[in-house]
């Protein structure tokens, strides 16, 4: 039999004889539950977005692969480097996941973006073609941004980001450390994203979702959790016919560099003479907008940091 999977035949998809496999039933109800989700949350906050001209920039991280109908959009510290890989397969430029090396993922991957079609090319594939997301915890994905570019040497993100952060908010810091921007703590890593005039910009490793992918203006027709990505990716694609599993000795990668919230936690609480409430590393990843934090989480099927937020409609 095949899985009836709404994510597929809402959207120009024909329905495939895929292999039906014991979790499929709760994989498909699980997409389900995540677009009603999502359609009520961007209903409630951005009631009017679909009336809007979707622009380039919008579309600058959707990732495109034509032989199969499918748009992905990159969120970095998400399981991008394997959805790389995975689209390179499908397109014909790699014949497994498991002989693509992390710097051709990213880097000569020769895989084409949204934002290079004009926009009837755009408004074609939006209405056609299965629009994929991955999303992750906020706070773990915040957590592994961090470990994975300030806790090891880095040549770019210490002196692009690290030394501006410690100048700023950092006391009677060493010359050494101004001069390197090396140990940036995770403390002033927070304020640095609390500060509405940080004195450098932000990256696309630890800026929301919600500002990468546009969730209420493109209406993802497959959403999908960091948490359980090599079985709801490889759900994905039995369902357009392919059988090209994830690469598992990444998937074994990502799983060992997962942070914690208990660390953001330790880390918030650490200094009691100026402590930081969780309410206020929420605030990080609202980035000025209220229904940020609320894409975040329940496109995840995270709600316990919602609070009463929600109801306040904050």
């Amino acid at each position: 039999s095949s899985c009836k999977c709404a994510f597929l035949r809402d959207y120009g998809k024909d329905l495939l004889s895929a292999p039906y496999a014991p979790d499929d039933g709760s994989l498909s109800a699980a997409q389900d539950s995540r677009r009603k989700t999502l359609q009520d949350v961007c209903s409630r906050y951005q009631p009017d977005v679909l009336s809007r001209r979707v622009s380039q920039r919008q579309v600058s991280r959707v990732y495109v692969e034509d032989r199969h109908r499918l748009l992905y959009c990159e969120v970095p510290k998400s399981g991008c480097s394997n959805w790389k890989r995975v689209l390179m397969v499908l397109n014909g430029r790699a014949r497994s996941t498991g002989d693509i090396p992390h710097e051709q993922a990213h880097y000569g991957n020769k895989l084409q973006r949204l934002e290079a079609y004009d926009q009837a090319g755009i408004a074609k594939r939006l209405d056609t073609y299965a629009r994929v997301l991955f999303v992750r915890e906020p706070f773990e994905r915040l957590v592994s941004a961090f470990r994975d570019k300030f806790e090891s040497p880095n040549s770019y993100y210490h002196p692009v980001f690290g030394r501006p952060i410690i100048s700023k908010y950092r006391a009677n810091a060493t010359r050494a450390a101004l001069r390197t921007g090396a140990g940036v703590t995770f403390r002033e890593f927070v304020r640095y994203l609390l500060d509405v005039k940080r004195p450098v910009g932000m990256d696309i490793h630890w800026e929301p979702v919600s500002q990468m992918c546009s969730p209420c203006l493109m209406r993802y027709s497959f959403i999908g959790k960091f948490e359980n990505l090599e079985k709801e990716a490889n759900f994905l694609l039995r369902n357009i016919g392919q059988n090209v599993l994830l690469n598992p000795i990444a998937i074994k990668n990502l799983k060992k560099k997962v942070g914690r919230s208990d660390f953001v936690l330790e880390e918030v609480d650490r200094s009691k003479s100026n402590p930081m409430t969780i309410n206020n590393v929420q605030t990080v990843l609202g980035q000025g907008t209220s229904h940020t934090l609320i894409l975040y989480t329940v496109l995840s099927d995270q709600k316990r940091h919602l609070n009463s937020n929600y109801d306040k409609g904050i």
